[in-house]
C-alpha cells in the first residue's frame, strides 16, 4: 500500500506552502515556481516524478535518500511477490514432481525473499526516520 501511496510527506495547511504532498513516485504542488528553473512556469497539480511535467526539475526534487528508498521499496515488493508465488507452489504442490524434488531449495528461496523484504523495509524506515530527524533537529 505504501508503494503506491502519494502521502509519504504532507504539508500542513497553515504553512501556506506551494508543496502539497509527496509519494514515492509522485509530487503534488499548488502554483509552485521553482527558483532554479529558467522559465516562468508554475507547477500545479499532482504528477508522476518520472513523467514529463517534472523532467526539468527532477534533480532538485529527487534527493539521494529518496532514490535509495525507491530502490529498496521496489526490491522489497519484488521479493515479497516472488516469495509468495513460490510459497503458493509449495502449498499447492503443483507440479508435484518439481515441488517434491526441489522443496528444500524452494523453502530456502522463500526464506531468502522474506529476509530481503524485511531487511529492505527496515532500511527504508531507518532512512526516513533519519531524514526526518535531520530536518527537525534544532540548529
Amino acid at each position: 500500500m505504501s508503494f503506491a501511496s502519494p502521502y509519504w510527506l504532507v504539508s500542513w495547511e497553515d504553512t501556506m506552502s506551494p508543496f502539497r504532498n509527496m509519494g514515492l513516485w509522485e509530487f503534488c504542488f499548488y502554483k509552485f515556481r521553482h527558483p532554479d528553473y529558467q522559465f516562468d512556469k508554475l507547477f500545479h497539480g499532482c504528477h508522476p516524478l518520472y513523467g514529463t511535467e517534472y523532467r526539468l526539475i527532477r534533480e532538485k526534487l529527487l534527493p539521494g535518500w529518496l532514490m535509495v528508498v525507491q530502490l529498496f521499496a521496489t526490491l522489497a515488493l519484488i521479493g515479497c511477490f516472488s516469495g509468495l508465488a513460490v510459497a503458493v507452489v509449495l502449498l499447492l504442490r503443483y507440479p508435484l514432481e518439481v515441488a517434491l524434488r526441489f522443496e528444500h531449495h524452494f523453502c530456502s528461496f522463500v526464506a531468502g525473499c522474506y529476509l530481503v523484504t524485511g531487511t529492505c523495509n527496515e532500511y527504508v524506515c531507518f532512512m526516513l526516520i533519519e531524514e526526518i530527524n535531520c530536518f527537525l533537529a534544532p540548529y
